[in-house]
């Protein structure tokens, strides 16, 4: 007789109920022998309850006490439960749904890890409706003087249902942190003691140095995550103003984010599209390759002059010329490159996917979940 793992499931389901329908009927009994608020409330009724749990559809009996004085309902069995009053789905069925969505899980997904039928539309005014809280790791990273820790910063935008119920763009400001990088394979490295920061909603200040948003996110995230006096801080980015000013600001070394360099430096000799090898674009592979040469070498005055003299974009020509400090750190020693834009991916991109539009609530919970989950990883 071969084993049939359907019906292994499904006992173990109905054996894991009986013993969650036992366990609500004790509390409920010990509650009626052991409550002191005998004086205020007296049991009005006993009614049964319906409830949906990770094993399946449970059916079990409580007491329902009533208020002598003002006739108010208490039903002290359905809190141990988990169960607000005209819900179906206990507390624990929610965050389970929570950990699932930071763990980049979809609708679908979720819908699969259960033996009760949940519909999207349910676990979408879950994220809705609840408020995630963030979960701080237990302990800060330790930093000693003078060790390096890398600020990775970037923006996106998503199509949200604001609160108004029309749809618009929602900036979100992804900043990351992490203290170097180890090599873990010949073309992998990794980046160490990595946790995520993101901004939601916020609004833009004329004057930078005071009350600014991503100042003060950024460096709550740096005291929440790690223990340091004196570090030394790097901040990298795409190149925008903000992530300098924010680099002067935190008294932080700059570096100009190779990849979205790479992408300006094809965009200025139109080699955005795959590599052509036809002889007309040769010339325009050659200055590509010499210019990229200049930019990995922190050598400024000689990219700027070369991309002067090759004519390329005015607009390319003037993002070089505005981050002369970040060109000129890519030949330092602690160096270690720029993960913004992959950390848009992970904490952002992957979780919309495939989706037109979020609810406002929704898109800012599903965010806290994912910092959660990445933040919390062994």
């Amino acid at each position: 007789m071969t084993f049939n793992y359907v019906n292994f499931k499904e006992l173990s389901n109905k054996y894991l109920l009986n013993k969650l329908k036992i366990k609500y009927i004790n509390y409920d009994n010990n509650y009626f022998k052991n409550y002191h608020n005998k004086k205020y409330f007296k049991v009005s009724k006993i009614r049964k309850r319906t409830v949906l749990t990770e094993y399946g559809v449970l059916t079990y009996s409580r007491r329902i006490y009533k208020n002598k004085y003002n006739g108010n309902i208490f039903v002290p069995t359905d809190i141990y439960v988990g169960i607000k009053p005209y819900s179906r789905i206990i507390n624990e069925i929610k965050n389970i749904i929570i950990n699932k969505i930071g763990q980049k899980k979809s609708y679908k997904n979720i819908q699969d890890e259960f033996n009760i039928y949940i519909s999207k539309t349910t676990i979408s005014n879950i994220f809705k409706n609840i408020k995630v809280k963030e979960i701080l790791p237990q302990e800060k990273i330790k930093v000693k003087d003078n060790e390096y820790i890398y600020i990775n910063v970037d923006d996106c935008f998503v199509p949200v249902w604001n609160k108004n119920k029309k749809r618009e763009l929602q900036k979100i400001r992804s900043i990351s942190y992490n203290t170097g990088k180890k090599q873990i394979s010949k073309n992998r490295n990794k980046l160490l003691n990595k946790k995520y920061n993101f901004m939601f909603n916020y609004k833009f200040t004329h004057d930078f140095y005071q009350n600014n948003p991503t100042v003060e996110s950024t460096w709550k995230g740096l005291i929440k995550y790690y223990d340091f006096y004196n570090p030394k801080l790097v901040v990298a980015g795409d190149g925008a103003g903000w992530i300098k000013n924010l680099a002067k600001y935190l008294g932080a070394y700059y570096v100009f984010d190779k990849y979205h360099a790479i992408s300006y430096l094809k965009k200025a000799y139109n080699l955005e599209s795959k590599w052509r090898t036809i002889i007309s674009n040769i010339e325009k592979i050659n200055n590509y390759k010499i210019s990229l040469n200049y930019f990995c070498n922190g050598q400024y005055n000689e990219l700027i002059e070369f991309l002067t003299k090759t004519k390329v974009n005015k607009e390319i020509l003037k993002i070089f010329k505005n981050n002369k400090q970040g060109i000129i750190n890519q030949s330092a020693s602690w160096n270690i490159g720029c993960s913004a834009e992959s950390d848009i991916f992970h904490l952002v991109k992957s979780q919309t996917k495939g989706a037109k539009t979020y609810n406002y609530k929704t898109l800012n919970n599903m965010l806290i979940a994912k910092i959660n989950y990445l933040n919390n990883r062994i």
